[in-house]
């Protein structure tokens, strides 16, 4: 961590819009974590919040559900943050509406025994209807998570790479059908992956990485390379 963050320091900022904190370690550990929670549940002016590398102290799971009080949010980034078991619940509850939410960034996020499990769907299309972009780098998944992500007739753009080896869910990426942008790291297992993905025929870039680079496929859709 290269800079000490006092909590004190969103006092009076209630009409912030614009918040981006970049690998900060919050003063206090849990107790401070706390307090910057609850300072941040106040802040209902917030379109664009990252905290990236920034939440690495624990509080209790239900103070993370100021991350996404503002229903004014369009863009909220938590890539390589370490959050409490089960956090989603509080973060995307059946009562929340985040109808300006377009870009969701939960990459690389962990729970204290492990990478953290993706976000329930229902819940996903239930709070953030209009999500535009959504990157799930890093975590565990599961098929219901891409069954139900089919309410958001509004993705165009999902990043992907599972924690582990585990291919869970991935088949179902093809019925997504809105994409027009995916990006994902296909574990060794998962190799008929590719027929599947062939069903999203409105795909503008297609980024794949993992054993099966070498393959043209990857040279002939979206010109990137894939190292």
């Amino acid at each position: 961590m290269g800079v000490f963050l006092e909590p004190c320091i969103l006092n009076g900022l209630a009409l912030l819009q614009h918040l981006v904190l970049g690998a900060c370690e919050i003063v206090g550990r849990s107790e401070g974590l706390q307090e910057f929670l609850s300072l941040l549940q106040r802040m209902q002016q917030l379109t664009y919040l990252d905290l990236g590398v920034t939440l690495c102290a624990l509080a209790p799971a239900a103070a993370y559900s100021a991350l996404t009080a503002s229903s004014k949010l369009q863009h909220l980034g938590l890539y390589m943050c370490t959050l409490p078991a089960g956090v989603g619940q509080y973060m995307f509850p059946p009562s929340r509406q985040l109808p300006q939410l377009q870009a969701l960034f939960i990459s690389d996020v962990r729970v204290p025994d492990g990478p953290a499990v993706a976000p329930d769907g229902s819940s996903l299309v239930s709070c953030c209807p209009g999500l535009q972009l959504l990157s799930m780098d890093g975590l565990q998944y599961h098929a219901e998570l891409f069954a139900k992500l089919q309410g958001l007739s509004s993705l165009h753009e999902l990043h992907l790479r599972p924690a582990g080896e585990s291919p869970a869910g991935l088949e179902l990426v093809g019925q997504l059908t809105s994409l027009r942008e995916l990006r994902v790291t296909i574990p060794t297992e998962a190799e008929g992956l590719l027929l599947k993905l062939t069903q999203l025929q409105g795909l503008t870039s297609l980024r794949l990485k993992g054993k099966l680079c070498n393959m043209n496929l990857c040279n002939k859709v979206g010109g990137d390379n894939c190292s």
